[in-house]
């Protein structure tokens, strides 16, 4: 299964979903399905702008996890969040 990594690079980065929004031209409703894997499909074009905004390849915006596997869950998400707080302060 291929999911999209919008929402890493956009945490990576310390970016908003509206910020991306005004970066692409994408409308915020459009991003918000794309980061919560609610659309199954979009336009190429799309890779084209998020590429552009966060100036990376379409590789980058990409990974392929094992048939059968779910998006990290919130909790995990939190924990994350807080190992790199934790990490950045030193």
């Amino acid at each position: 299964m291929i999911q999209l990594r919008i929402e890493n690079i956009l945490e990576e980065r310390e970016l908003s979903i509206y910020w991306l929004a005004k970066q692409t031209g994408i409308d915020y409703p459009i991003l918000w399905k794309l980061i919560r894997g609610k659309m199954r499909g979009f336009p190429f074009e799309y890779i084209d702008l998020l590429c552009e905004a966060f100036d990376c390849q379409p590789g980058d915006l990409m990974v392929r996890t094992p048939s059968g596997a779910t998006r990290p869950s919130s909790a995990k998400k939190d924990n994350l969040k807080k190992t790199r707080k934790k990490l950045k302060r030193g």
